[in-house]
């Protein structure tokens, strides 16, 4: 693509070079244009880094300790909003704890997995750990509170640990 735009470049700066306005106009077309891509760019760049199956593409936005603790909190914010709907009612059922068990399962393999992707990345680590702790910040509160109702509810045993 980088070349067929190189050539596409240079075609249209020979058909231009003695037209001013034509040149001008073809420039402020193609910053539009430009300005208009960065922003598709930039929105959907940032909807990737959520988008399930992110982690299956080379080189993705999905390497780092921010992206890597951005996953961490997005599954733990999942496991506790399963986890608040089960006890609004003070009753764990059967496919709620199905549910609860699911996300536990999911959860503990990602910690398992970046675990071992940082065992011998310090810096990395740590970088991820201060990342989790400033996005986590907000649903700390709330899960704490979720989570004591949880020992009061009907059906906990249900649950694995």
């Amino acid at each position: 693509i980088s070349k067929e735009l190189e050539e596409l470049s240079k075609e249209l700066e020979e058909k231009y070079k003695d037209d001013d306005e034509g040149m001008k106009a073809m420039e402020e077309a193609i910053e539009k244009s430009v300005n208009d891509i960065e922003k598709v760019f930039a929105e959907s760049f940032s909807k990737l880094e959520d988008t399930e199956g992110v982690e299956k593409l080379e080189g993705s936005c999905s390497s780092g300790p921010e992206a890597d603790a951005k996953k961490m909190v997005k599954m733990t914010e999942k496991y506790a909003n399963a986890i608040k709907d089960a006890v609004s009612d003070d009753k764990i059922d059967d496919k709620e704890a199905e549910k609860i068990n699911g996300i536990s399962k999911e959860l503990e393999e990602l910690s398992k997995e970046l675990e071992e992707k940082y065992k011998e990345d310090e810096e990395g680590m740590k970088a991820m750990e201060e990342a989790m702790e400033e996005a986590g910040k907000d649903m700390e509160k709330d899960f704490e509170e979720t989570f004591s109702k949880l020992w009061d509810c009907e059906g906990v045993d249900k649950l694995e640990w």
